[in-house]
């Protein structure tokens, strides 16, 4: 794993996204390369989430390769990476809320296809479940399944998500989407 550009784990047995100084994703496998070799390509982050939902435009996941809680309907967030003509990058995220009367949520697949219809060349799951929570301006904006702040506290695993996007997205502006 990178983290601005120090190594902190040489190795990771699994598919990683990695992000370039002008702010472009890539994904890479783990037996593709090792962590030095994506800071001298000009690596300056890695994140350990997933799966890779779309890559090239084309959905990356299936139906039949999903397994748990990626098969059900659920509240999902997602990320997209999208590469203008101009070579600027602009993020997306994308929050679908689940387990409720009002939603039933999307599988992974479906998170997928969504991506895919909007035109996304690159875009990966981040979290799955109730802590699902789309933010705005200082407003929640969805209507996720669990009213409370769940691990939102200094070093827990959603705040340090919520830190990530917060600075990934800091210079970037996209419309929230809602589904």
């Amino acid at each position: 794993m990178v983290k601005s550009i120090v190594i902190l784990i040489e190795t990771v047995t699994m598919k990683i996204p990695a992000v370039y100084s002008d702010g472009s994703f890539k994904t890479f496998n783990d037996s593709e390369t090792t962590a030095q070799k994506l800071v001298d390509s000009g690596v300056v982050n890695t994140f350990a989430f997933g799966p890779t939902l779309v890559e090239n435009g084309k959905v990356a996941v299936s139906e039949n390769e999903e397994v748990g809680q990626d098969m059900a309907d659920n509240p999902r967030t997602a990320i997209v990476v999208n590469e203008e003509s101009d070579r600027s990058v602009h993020y997306i995220v994308i929050v679908s809320d689940g387990r409720t009367s009002e939603s039933s949520g999307l599988t992974l697949y479906e998170m997928a296809e969504l991506m895919k219809s909007y035109g996304v060349m690159t875009g990966y799951n981040l979290d799955v479940g109730d802590s699902s929570t789309m933010y705005s301006n200082g407003q929640v904006i969805n209507k996720p399944t669990r009213k409370r702040k769940q691990n939102l506290r200094k070093g827990g695993e959603r705040y340090r998500l919520h830190r990530l996007l917060k600075n990934l997205l800091a210079s970037t502006f996209s419309p929230p989407i809602l589904v």
